[in-house]
């Protein structure tokens, strides 16, 4: 039920709302269980779910956002991680290390999933509405190269023959009988893009936790901060090596680095000065 203005305003103020938690005195609630309760007898992963979705998880949705968060812990040294030990190198705090990590997440690195979500959330609406899924797929496909748009959740540099992780997540949803509209229409995009193409270029770790994470429930709204929750932990592991293993002040190699702009330039000579 959504509350009118005068109902969440005390003493003429309004109030702050919120449905996930609550702490008063010893007292801690979240999403209605007490917190000691749920230390007790459920895993983080379940308590992770139960704040996200408002209810604890079933066995199988346990088990299969489990393997979703592993499956994104660590990459190595990925664009993320190596700004987090740029930034731990210059002796700057773990926290400052890992949340600079983090804002490298964008539509190219960790980020695409989000867009791959509301495509998929728009194209499973439509299905519902009567349109065939598998034409509305080559359709996108066509489309996106038509605009020269590449399709999210698809591809990457460092598994140009696929994404390793991918058939092991969809070998876990089918499993546990999980798959559903929205991962079914991604693996749809990947066989239609094979056929525009003429070459596979396989879904990514973005795509194919879209497909498992909408038919899950979540929307794309949980797409990028899941990917975070899941990658806070292996960039605090990049900051803390890099700031005990490594002599700090980390940098590009001089021979990595071209400058390509202009020299030999004198103010005043052979061009006016800008005022």
């Amino acid at each position: 039920m959504v509350m009118s203005r005068n109902e969440v305003e005390v003493n003429g103020r309004e109030t702050w709302r919120t449905s996930i938690a609550s702490a008063e005195g010893d007292s801690i609630c979240v999403r209605g269980y007490d917190l000691l309760d749920l230390m007790s007898n459920v895993d983080f992963v379940s308590a992770a779910y139960l704040v996200f979705q408002g209810n604890l998880p079933s066995e199988a949705h346990r088990k299969m956002f489990n393997a979703m968060l592993i499956s994104a812990v660590d990459h190595g040294i990925s664009p993320s991680a190596t700004v987090a030990r740029f930034i731990a190198g210059a002796g700057s705090p773990i926290q400052a290390s890992v949340a600079g990590a983090l804002l490298t997440y964008g539509d190219i690195h960790a980020g695409a999933g989000e867009e791959m979500c509301r495509l998929l959330e728009d194209a499973v609406g439509a299905i519902e509405l009567g349109a065939d899924a598998r034409s509305q797929a080559r359709e996108l496909v066509a489309r996106a190269r038509a605009t020269k748009t590449p399709l999210p959740g698809f591809g990457h540099p460092q598994h140009p023959d696929g994404d390793p992780r991918v058939p092991v997540l969809i070998g876990i949803a089918r499993d546990l009988d999980l798959v559903g509209p929205h991962l079914e229409f991604a693996l749809l995009l990947e066989d239609a893009l094979e056929a525009e193409l003429g070459r596979r270029i396989a879904m990514n770790i973005d795509g194919i936790l879209s497909g498992i994470q909408c038919d899950m429930g979540f929307t794309w709204r949980h797409s990028r901060p899941l990917a975070m929750m899941s990658r806070i932990v292996g960039l605090s592991a990049h900051a803390i090596e890099e700031s005990l293993r490594e002599k700090g002040w980390r940098q590009l190699a001089p021979e990595d680095i071209r400058y390509d702009g202009p020299t030999g330039r004198v103010v005043g000579v052979g061009e006016e000065v800008d005022r």
